[in-house]
């Protein structure tokens, strides 16, 4: 029997201000592996759900399993990022946490599915 996965709502605290910062996005300067690496498989029929909160102007950098990249600044409000993708890929996700003038902050990650 095969059981599908759901990944529980998760909260990571880290530093927001890597490279993965708004002005240069495509973060050539970016860290290898990013903030958070996720080891995704069994994603059919799932969304997923990658959002920061912050105490300044976070932003969001995901590159999928697939090698596809995602950028958000500030669809989370209060000027933090959040991206939903409605068909991830199974696979490693590197996740960026950074801000958006390239500063430092405390921020929470949090991910879900549903």
């Amino acid at each position: 029997m095969t059981t599908t996965l759901k990944i529980a709502a998760t909260l990571v605290a880290l530093s927001a201000g890597t490279a993965a910062h708004a002005s240069g996005w495509d973060c050539p300067d970016a860290t290898a592996w990013g903030d958070l690496t996720l080891d995704l498989y069994r994603m059919e029929g799932y969304r997923l759900r990658v959002s920061v909160i912050s105490d300044c102007d976070s932003t969001l950098l995901i590159q999928t399993g697939v090698d596809n990249w995602f950028f958000d600044d500030d669809d989370n409000g209060n000027l933090d990022a959040e991206i939903i993708l409605t068909r991830p890929s199974n696979g490693l996700f590197d996740i960026w946490v950074g801000t958006y003038d390239g500063s430092y902050c405390d921020a929470t990650l949090y991910f879900e599915t549903y």
